[in-house]
């Protein structure tokens, strides 16, 4: 599966803990799409034996800065 960690539209963030550990309930695979939240949030891909995220995307050019910046 597939879930965005949080909306650039509208702000919303997704409580990836509980998503995550109830995909793993049912043996999924969990991917993040972090490119709106990850220069806000923490990204901790192992918070707890159930909710672990198999994978995380994010998008560099929405960091402070954006492209080249030291």
């Amino acid at each position: 599966c597939t879930f965005n960690a949080a909306s650039n539209v509208t702000g919303i963030r997704t409580d990836v803990d509980s998503v995550s550990t109830l995909v793993h309930q049912y043996d999924g695979w969990i991917f993040w799409d972090y490119a709106a939240a990850a220069p806000y949030l923490k990204i901790d891909m192992n918070p707890s034996e159930t909710a672990y995220k198999d994978a995380v995307f994010i998008s560099t050019h929405k960091f402070v800065g954006g492209p080249g910046t030291p």
